[in-house]
């Protein structure tokens, strides 16, 4: 409970920063695929859940990340830790392990993250 809401706490302090930091928000190109989430995994049906795990993302990535550019939308996350599922915008799912630093990272290779070509693998990967 405690990590929630230091979570929350985080994410409410992402709407002082200047516009200029964050990537635009770009909706999916794609309709949002429909996953059958196992446990520990939860879908994020609330938009508002979804809109704080965008944003955060979009502060974290920096060019050279596989994901700066790409336009996602958080559709998943496991219960109780930092991996959300993201759909992107050319159709594939990413698996991220957001920071939540509230900026951007210093390093590319942050925050990881797991590509899946579709979400039959996603739903693979799972099991």
């Amino acid at each position: 409970m405690i990590r929630l809401l230091r979570l929350v706490a985080s994410l409410l302090r992402l709407g002082t920063r200047p516009a200029a930091t964050a990537a635009p928000v770009r909706p999916p190109s794609l309709p949002l695929p429909a996953i059958a989430f196992a446990y520990p995994w939860i879908a994020l049906t609330d938009g508002a859940a979804r809109a704080l795990f965008d944003r955060e993302l979009r502060l974290e990535l920096v060019p050279g990340h596989p994901l700066h550019g790409i336009g996602a939308t958080a559709i998943g996350r496991v219960d109780g830790e930092d991996d959300i599922l993201f759909a992107l915008d050319d159709g594939r799912l990413a698996v991220v392990h957001l920071t939540f630093i509230g900026k951007p990272e210093q390093s590319p290779a942050w925050p990881r993250c797991t590509l899946f070509a579709t979400a039959a693998a996603f739903e693979a990967a799972q099991r």
